[in-house]
């Protein structure tokens, strides 16, 4: 996403998907994504899925 845009381009994201590795390289130029991550799943080899939401998010 740049700073120009207000949302994340999903439809770009989806066109890399499945794309071979030259047209992959092509778009990655192109358009780079951006990796946005809300949750957390393990911390140092421990699962925390478990977990509340509240704990995870102060991990």
């Amino acid at each position: 996403m740049s700073s120009s845009q207000e949302r994340i381009d999903f439809y770009a994201l989806q066109r890399r998907v499945g794309a071979g590795p030259a047209l992959a390289r092509r778009l990655a130029a192109e358009q780079p994504a951006s990796f946005i991550a809300f949750d957390i799943l393990a911390v140092l080899g421990r699962d925390v899925r478990p977990r509340p939401l509240s704990e995870r998010r102060a991990l």
